[in-house]
């Protein structure tokens, strides 16, 4: 800050209030753990699942009854993401692939079969 200023009250750096700063960070904080719980549900093993339900019965959260559709419920979630993204990334593959007007196999095909037919005409 420069030496004849004084900073308004209850502002912190770049006259953010340290309360919404504050907010801010813990959004982003949230934003984190939902990425890294979407991360970690891709790589979900029943053992993971289990662990998760444990701490969920530690909480309060859940009760022992409810395990075999817990565990079962977190592995058919985290497969089916995988399927899910798998499909998005082979869709968007095929749009790029698209765009960039390769040729297909029926394409090289039709060209095989056409210079088949020409070289044939030669002898």
């Amino acid at each position: 800050m420069h030496p004849g200023r004084r900073r308004a009250s209850g502002a912190g750096y770049n006259g953010m209030n340290p309360k919404a700063k504050l907010k801010g960070h813990h959004m982003l904080e949230g934003i984190n753990k939902l990425m890294m719980f979407g991360l970690g549900a891709l790589n979900m093993t029943r053992e993971r699942a289990e662990e998760l339900f444990e701490e969920c019965v530690r909480r309060g959260q859940a009760q022992q009854s409810q395990r075999d559709s817990f565990v079962r419920d977190v592995i058919d979630a985290s497969n089916r993401t995988k399927q899910d993204i798998e499909d998005l990334i082979n869709r968007q593959v095929q749009q790029v692939v698209s765009k960039l007007h390769l040729a297909t196999r029926e394409d090289l095909a039709r060209v095989e079969a056409k210079l088949d037919q020409l070289l044939a005409r030669e002898k």
